[in-house]
């Protein structure tokens, strides 16, 4: 019998498996998709063979293609900052400099005005969502995962939950001590049958519960190049009138500089069941009138309507308006049958439900209930880690001290800039200042650590990682917030607009400057490490 399973192989089950693994609790993870990610869907295009301006062949890198959740804000969003800090996972800036394209009316040319920054401090994945999907997957491990296994009935055992499940057309069974269903909560109330049954106040919480994006439908078209940027377009574009075929255009170029502009249907559900043989076409050419000629050679390639995945979409998703979720009542976040049985989808989250963020924050909920009432090896479960007062309080002060060490930073980074402008050594200044100033900023935080009241070598392993995720996390923020307190000093300095490549870096350089904040971040991860597993001196 398992100790845990975890039904739901998107985000929120995966950050909660790799929770587990960490803690050495048997689970299994059971995924109706032959797939894993859920909604955290990334695709790479197969290498393209193109012709250059001289009519010679040349093979351009695979596309990577977010069909699923893109972006990310870091001030908003700590845990996801936190996981791709944990996982190695560098981001980069979506592009937004040029004009916004806006065609507010059907048949009338599109007028153009200077982007107003919609995107603001987002930033995108390296290598897609994907890339975490892959990591994640990874630690957890392939015989911890079972694909192509959908649940269709639960039933509550007087010592554990079994489980029945269609698996590619066949009935299994397993049995879990603890079930965790982390899918959206109107498919649990559509699909799923529980025996004893589920109480009627929370079925109607249940199904009060909108899936975020179910009704949504994404357009992805790969380009040989971003002729939008070279013509002075951001690649945004907006067309709210009634006849638009995209609501919402993008720039989708990856970090690779691989060209892709993508968009969000302005049709809905039934509208796009209806056009289904002729949705490319349309879009294409409503890229066409926002955009120019496009390349013939490349049609719009990928198209995921999400109302069309019956894994994602409820029925009752496909007939309401898609609202920004809310989060679902509290009834669906306490526990059922006698503590066996949890609701952990990323729609279940207090912050951000539904998105990224709202998954992570599911899977770290349930996580430290499961781990804290994991049985020790005499059979009882672990004590809840004890809340020293005195730590509490200096971490919230460790973190007060990093504004400080941000502000010393910034005269760190001013400081450099200015070197370079007087030497007139203008190359890679941003990256070297930025570093510079970064690595200032650590060393300092490092130094305020070596104060820190847990710092006695006492603490237990499980306590160790949880110290270590809230100095780490605090510090990838630090980060953060560095680079965009630099890139707001480039802006407003008349030296560098000189040097309009150093003052608003593109993607490519952007993502070179992150590469190396996350190796010294790194670099400080393990040092934090060491100090915590280290006993002081008596």
């Amino acid at each position: 019998m398992l100790d845990t399973a975890i039904v739901g192989g998107g985000l929120s089950g995966l950050a909660l498996a790799s929770l587990l693994r960490t803690r050495g609790i048997d689970f299994c993870v059971f995924e109706a998709r032959e797939r894993l990610g859920g909604r955290a869907f990334t695709v790479k295009e197969p290498p393209r063979l193109v012709k250059d301006a001289r009519g010679l062949t040349q093979e351009l890198p695979r596309l990577t293609l977010d069909l699923g959740p893109t972006w990310l804000w870091p001030a908003e969003n700590p845990r996801l900052v936190r996981l791709l800090g944990a996982l190695g996972i560098p981001t980069f800036g979506q592009y937004e400099s040029g004009r916004l394209v806006f065609a507010p009316l059907a048949g009338v040319p599109p007028r153009r005005a200077q982007s107003p920054g919609a995107y603001a401090s987002a930033q995108r994945i390296v290598g897609g969502v994907g890339a975490v999907v892959d990591a994640l997957a990874g630690r957890i491990g392939a015989e911890r995962t079972r694909l192509g296994h959908e649940l269709v009935a639960l039933a509550q055992r007087e010592d554990c939950v079994e489980l029945t499940l269609d698996h590619r057309g066949s009935i299994v069974h397993a049995r879990a001590r603890r079930v965790v269903l982390a899918m959206p909560p109107r498919l649990l109330n559509e699909r799923i049958e529980f025996t004893p049954s589920l109480s009627p106040e929370l079925r109607a919480a249940l199904v009060a519960t909108p899936t975020w994006m179910a009704s949504h439908a994404k357009a992805l078209a790969p380009f040989s190049n971003a002729f939008w940027r070279a013509n002075g377009d951001s690649g945004a574009a907006l067309s709210p009138h009634p006849g638009a075929v995209l609501a919402e255009v993008f720039d989708a170029c990856d970090a690779n500089g691989q060209a892709a502009l993508g968009g969000f249907f302005a049709l809905s559900p039934g509208e796009r069941e209806a056009h289904r043989e002729d949705l490319a076409r349309l879009a294409h050419g409503q890229l066409t009138e926002l955009f120019g000629p496009l390349p013939e050679e490349l049609p719009l390639l990928r198209i995921q309507d999400w109302a069309t995945e019956r894994f994602t979409a409820a029925a009752l998703d496909l007939v309401q308006p898609a609202l920004e979720p809310t989060g679902a009542p509290a009834l669906t976040r306490k526990p059922l049958w006698c503590d066996r049985l949890f609701i952990g989808g990323a729609e279940t989250a207090v912050d951000h439900p539904g998105h990224m963020e709202g998954a992570l924050e599911a899977a770290l909920r349930i996580a430290e209930v499961l781990i804290r009432e994991q049985p020790t090896e005499h059979g009882q479960p672990h004590a809840p880690l004890p809340k020293d007062p005195r730590t509490e309080a200096w971490l919230q002060g460790f973190r007060n001290l990093l504004q400080a060490r941000r502000t010393e930073a910034g005269e760190v980074y001013r400081d450099v800039i200015q070197r370079a402008l007087s030497a007139q050594d203008s190359d890679s200044m941003t990256q070297r200042a930025l570093l510079q100033a970064a690595a200032s900023a650590y060393r300092g935080a490092l130094s305020d650590l070596a104060s820190a009241p847990f710092l006695d070598g006492k603490l237990e392993p499980r306590a160790i990682d949880e110290h270590v995720n809230a100095v780490i996390a605090a510090l990838a923020s630090l980060g953060h917030e560095l680079i965009g307190d630099a890139m707001k000093t480039n802006q407003t300095s008349c030296a560098m607009r000189a040097f309009p490549d150093e003052a608003r870096p593109d993607s490519q350089y952007m993502q070179i400057i992150r590469t190396d904040l996350q190796t010294v971040l790194e670099e400080c991860k393990r040092r934090v490490e060491a100090m915590l597993k280290a006993p002081r001196p008596a």
